[in-house]
């Protein structure tokens, strides 16, 4: 993973392989969390997607929706398929560019490795609840935006 100092970007970059006898297809995943701010919008370039769990997809699934009821958490994820490789990102072997855009226009862009999917994960509200905590019962989130991120 790296942060460019002189703009505003991330990029993770990985290999991954495979030690075992049989022929297997890896899954795994990242998890960012960006800034969130009411009425970014996190931007894929995808050709398909779907609810993670299945369901109907928000209409406004790229936009960062603020916890309308702040002590309960809600969670959404929408799977990107179809990802649109860049050739020339890293050292031209490619990857995928996304962009996290706020409503000033300023945005923080992500280059990832390409992959069979890409997560989008919203999360708000859940402050000081119970649903995650250390074990001695001390909720994980104290903040008060809660588990809010992209």
């Amino acid at each position: 993973m790296s942060l460019t100092l002189d703009r505003p970007a991330i990029s993770v970059r990985d290999t991954i392989k495979n030690i075992s006898t049989e022929d297997l297809q890896p899954d795994w995943g990242y998890h960012l969390t960006l800034r969130p701010e009411k009425g970014a919008a996190y931007l894929i370039p995808s050709q398909s997607i779907e609810a993670r769990g299945g369901g109907a997809i928000p209409p406004d699934h790229e936009i960062w929706p603020p916890a309308e009821n702040a002590p309960k958490r809600v969670e959404f994820g929408i799977i990107h398929k179809g990802l649109k490789v860049i050739p020339d990102i890293f050292d031209g072997e490619g990857g995928v560019r996304s962009l996290l855009r706020y409503p000033d226009g300023s945005g923080i862009a992500v280059a990832t490795t390409p992959a069979p999917y890409f997560q989008t994960w919203f999360s708000v509200g859940g402050a000081n609840t119970q649903e995650f905590t250390y074990a001695d019962g001390t909720p994980r989130s104290k903040k008060e935006l809660g588990w809010a991120g992209h």
